[in-house]
């Protein structure tokens, strides 16, 4: 699968673009949105100084820091870094469960989180 090929769709006289990993990505959060029993909108990006912008918004002035995934439950915002797993859906796939697990247990430890998306994805 080639990352950088778009796909070309046309439907109902809308022409969409998107790219194998933005497709991926969607219908993973869709997928694990269902299964975990999230009943919210979730929002995704994976440009870090979007997400960087929004966190100071909400949080006040945050540190930045590099990340390969994080999320913001209040607004229910998941950040991806695309680059860092383009090489492995799998693994892009495990940090989209871990992010939502953040989103339905934002009360709960990294530790105790990491412990959970090894237990779902089992």
């Amino acid at each position: 699968m080639v990352i950088d090929q778009f796909i070309f769709t046309q439907k109902k006289g809308c022409f969409q673009i998107s790219s194998d990993m933005d497709i991926f990505i969607n219908e993973t959060i869709v997928k694990w949105q269902s299964k975990l029993k999230l009943n919210f909108c979730i929002h995704w990006t994976s440009n870090f100084e979007f997400y960087n912008g929004i966190a100071k918004k909400i949080l006040g002035e945050t540190e930045d820091r590099e990340r390969v995934a994080a999320c913001l439950s209040g607004i229910n915002l998941v950040y991806l870094d695309t680059a860092s797993h383009q090489f492995s859906f799998a693994e892009l796939e495990k940090s989209i469960v871990h992010e939502l697990l953040h989103l339905k247990y934002p009360d709960e430890s990294e530790s105790w989180i990491i412990k959970k998306t090894n237990g779902v994805l089992k």
